[in-house]
């Protein structure tokens, strides 16, 4: 359920957001990432989201009726199990990605991240990684143990080598089949444990984000 976008992109895109909720003060030109909610789902905003994740994958890999549903999910709060995280730079969408406490695929208590979307032209920028980091900081908030990804490999592609370096290189996955066969297209199922300061440091952060929220209720 993973995809960096290929070089190409077949679908045109409004990425502008003005129904973003008013969460916390944001620098300018600084990547944040939300949980989306059905406060986003407004036809145009889920058009966008779909448009986004299917130039990533360069084929149809969502529908709006998918997406939808995905930023619903989101309405459970700290009880929901997927969630869709969206990543904006000064209200224009960069990229998405989901996280999910207890996927059916996974061992119990390991977690998931997928679907990671960025814009080709935000590459590079920071919002992959700034949506990693978010999906991971809840699946540790949620005490999961562990981590699992999935993604294809084809050995001497340029784009699948661009995955196996960011997933289990900078990332810090490891394939249950260790390393790739030097030759055939490979399904390639990663993990990586969630350590005790990965736990802590999230603590930290829902403590803070709680603080803010409750400052700006208060204005």
């Amino acid at each position: 359920e993973m995809s960096l976008s290929p070089p190409c992109s077949t679908y045109p895109i409004t990425s502008t957001c003005d129904e973003l909720p008013a969460a916390r003060a944001r620098k300018r030109g600084e990547v944040h990432v939300i949980v989306g909610t059905s406060e986003l789902s407004s036809a145009s905003f889920v058009s966008t989201v779909a448009k986004l994740v299917n130039s990533a994958y360069d084929y149809p890999r969502v529908s709006e009726c998918d997406v939808r549903r995905r930023l619903e999910m989101g309405d459970a709060g700290a009880s929901s199990n997927r969630v869709l995280h969206l990543a904006f730079r000064d209200d224009a969408l960069l990229g998405a990605c989901s996280s999910t406490v207890q996927a059916p695929w996974t061992p119990r208590g390991c977690g998931h991240w997928g679907l990671l979307s960025v814009l080709p032209s935000a590459q590079g920028t920071g919002v992959a990684s700034a949506l990693v980091s978010a999906a991971e900081r809840r699946l540790a908030s949620r005490r999961c143990r562990g981590i699992q990804i999935e993604y294809e490999y084809s050995p001497g592609d340029a784009f699948s080598e661009r995955l196996f370096a960011w997933y289990e290189g900078r990332c810090g996955f490891k394939c249950d089949s260790g390393p790739p066969r030097t030759r055939g297209c490979q399904f390639r199922r990663c993990f990586k444990p969630i350590t005790h300061e990965m736990h802590v440091a999230a603590d930290r952060e829902d403590v803070a984000a709680n603080a803010t929220a409750t400052r700006i209720s208060c204005v």
